[in-house]
């Protein structure tokens, strides 16, 4: 399933890297025992530079060498631009009213 996900997404364009997968006992596969991004953070260094839209590339990573997650590389390299709205923390709140004030203008 992750396989077939990270291809959609390289197919849309956008730069996919493969991410550490989660151990036994919700561990991260980084070997850190204080990790605080447990099976969210790539599986190389350089990722930046190696993240791909290229389908072979992206197929050989879930090709039995990872069976972690995907990220997409957002930024330039994939035209995209994320907003992470932390509802906890008044995100929600503070996004509509800079949409609000936006639209004001």
């Amino acid at each position: 399933m992750t396989r077939e996900a990270a291809l959609s997404a390289a197919a849309r364009g956008w730069r996919v890297l493969p991410l550490r997968r989660l151990l036994p006992g919700g561990r991260c596969a980084c070997g850190d025992d204080g990790c605080v991004a447990v099976g969210k953070h790539p599986l190389f260094n350089g990722w930046q530079r190696v993240a791909s839209a290229d389908a072979e590339r992206v197929a050989g990573w879930w090709n039995g060498s990872s069976d972690g997650g995907y990220g997409i590389a957002t930024g330039a390299g994939s035209d995209l631009v994320v907003v992470d709205l932390d509802p906890r923390h008044g995100g929600v709140e503070s996004f509509s009213a800079a949409v609000r004030e936006a639209q004001r203008e």
